[in-house]
């Protein structure tokens, strides 16, 4: 992959007509293939001095090249082992290049957090982000978000949301949650809320697929709380586990019963909610952010 983005670079500086350019580029490709620390080197391309050694003041045209490299990286391992080792570095380059790219920081601070599970990291890129647009409502919006239900600072994230509804432009749906008082804002709805305008409000292909990962996954952990919280009830009332759903809908302790976000059906074994698709619970936290088993993404 390395490799890969290296040629891409070298094409668009090629482009540019600068052959002094594509031959430095070149050397720098050499080295990276047969150099004794190859190894250990950065992936994709060195920050600071290194990125201003092969941009030779083309940073727009290399922000670009190393910008459709992200995206197409994050297409890659959606599809396959769902590990962003490299975004946070990439996203962070495409950004040093080109500091006036505002989808790129929307994109970067929703795939860093939703996807990749780097709360920290998105706080970062959308910080940055806000430094260099600090008119637009929906950076400061999404960092609220990212503080609120991945880094869980309320108090950052009321401050954040205060903010965006105050810029011009502002959704609706920011006004509303900023006149709320911050014991008020349950996570779960709000991340539901958040993720359902996301989806709607994206361009991109691949953003609205990984976004509506996420809202499958949050609705089926609701599902499961609100099918334990019933067992419980039952287990209350009658001093043992019910076998089956239809028991906890006769005793009106649930309604009614839907599919699950993946398309299967839940059932009780030994006290505890499954679902006939094989999916089990993911959290958005780095630590356990791991697809949910049995779906599989191709």
């Amino acid at each position: 992959m390395r490799a890969l983005l290296l040629q891409s670079v070298l094409a668009a500086l090629t482009v540019a007509g600068t052959a002094g350019a594509y031959s430095e580029v070149a050397k720098h490709h050499d080295r990276l293939k047969n150099g004794s620390n190859a190894r250990h080197e950065m992936l994709y391309l060195p920050s600071g001095k290194g990125i201003e050694l092969i941009s030779f003041g083309y940073r727009n045209a290399l922000a670009n090249v190393l910008w459709f490299n992200t995206v197409n990286y994050v297409g890659k391992h959606f599809k396959s082992d769902r590990n962003y080792q490299w975004l946070s570095h990439m996203c962070g380059l495409v950004t040093e290049l080109n500091p006036k790219l505002l989808h790129v920081y929307e994109f970067c601070g929703l795939m860093l957090a939703w996807e990749a599970g780097l709360g920290k990291e998105a706080e970062s890129i959308l910080t940055k982000g806000i430094t260099h647009h600090p008119e637009k409502w929906k950076l400061p919006y999404l960092r609220g978000m990212t503080y609120l239900l991945f880094l869980k600072d309320e108090t950052k994230a009321y401050q954040d949301i205060v903010r965006s509804a105050g810029l011009p432009e502002a959704h609706p749906i920011i006004k509303t949650l900023a006149a709320k008082k911050l014991v008020e804002l349950d996570s779960t709805s709000t991340a539901k809320s958040f993720l359902i305008e996301a989806i709607n409000s994206s361009s991109s292909g691949w953003e609205k697929g990984i976004l509506t990962e996420r809202l499958k996954a949050l609705q089926f952990d609701q599902d499961l709380t609100s099918l334990e919280r019933a067992i419980q009830i039952y287990r209350d009332r009658h001093g043992s586990i019910p076998q089956t759903i239809e028991q906890l809908i006769e005793e009106g302790i649930v309604e009614s019963i839907r599919q699950d976000p993946y398309g299967g059906s839940y059932y009780i074994k030994n006290g505890e909610v499954a679902s006939t698709s094989g999916a089990s619970r993911i959290s958005l936290s780095k630590d356990n952010l791991e697809t949910a088993e049995g779906k599989k993404h191709g």
